[in-house]
Order: C-alpha cells, then sequence, then structure tokens
C-alpha cells in the first residue's frame, strides 16, 4: 500500500486545530477521500507539527498545498482585509493564513493520488 503523507504543521502562536478553518476543512476533505483513495491501495495519514513559521501550513506529500495547486497572489489578496477588524493592512492580519475551502484541499489531493497512481498531475 501507497501512503500519501498529508502534514499539518500549525504555526506558532497561532490558532488551535479545532478552531482553525484550514485545519478542519483539510479534516473534513480527508473524511471524504479516504475511501475512494484506499480503494486505489492509497493510505492517507495526516501528521500533525507544531511549527516556527508565524503561519499554519498543509503539506501534501512534502510539497505546500498553495504550490499543489499554483496559488497565485489573486487568492492572497482576499486576506489583505483583517477578518478580525476588517481593516486592511492591519497588523494581526500578517499572522493569518486565508482560510481554504475544503473543495481547494480535496483538489490538491486528489493531484496527489494521481501522482502516486503514475496517471500524471
Amino acid at each position: 500500500m501507497k501512503i500519501l503523507k498529508i502534514v499539518w504543521q500549525n504555526g506558532k502562536n497561532f490558532l488551535p486545530e479545532k478552531a482553525d478553518p484550514n485545519y478542519l476543512n483539510l479534516e473534513s476533505a480527508i473524511l471524504k477521500i479516504e475511501k475512494i483513495a484506499s480503494n486505489y491501495n492509497i493510505k492517507i495519514v495526516l501528521e500533525k507539527k507544531n511549527g516556527n513559521s508565524e503561519k499554519g501550513k498543509i503539506l501534501i506529500d512534502g510539497e505546500p498545498f498553495e504550490k499543489i495547486l499554483n496559488l497565485d497572489a489573486s487568492i492572497k489578496k482576499t486576506s489583505e482585509i483583517c477578518r478580525f477588524c476588517k481593516v486592511k493592512e492591519c497588523k494581526k492580519n500578517k499572522d493569518v493564513n486565508p482560510e481554504y475551502p475544503e473543495y481547494l484541499i480535496i483538489n490538491a489531493i486528489f493531484i496527489k493520488i494521481r501522482e502516486k497512481m503514475f496517471l500524471g498531475a
């Protein structure tokens, strides 16, 4: 059985896992995909780590989530307005990741599953 390792790396001074929308979306995505992946002899393993960076990260098979989907500045611009105080360029905003919807996480996981199956990306 092949392993698809997904790492949730929480940033220092960041939200607890159960309060972080990206972590919750990641957990939900994994639950929806696990059975499909197992049909192709791929086991999804979620590992949680505490990181040294300011922001949390999702790594899928060693590659950053944003890189897999080629997310550019257009997604990051949506986080310019602070979700806490609704002010552009807020100091709090520097420590906040954009919230990624579950469907984007599912898409990134499927890309890596296809790679594991040697079907191309």
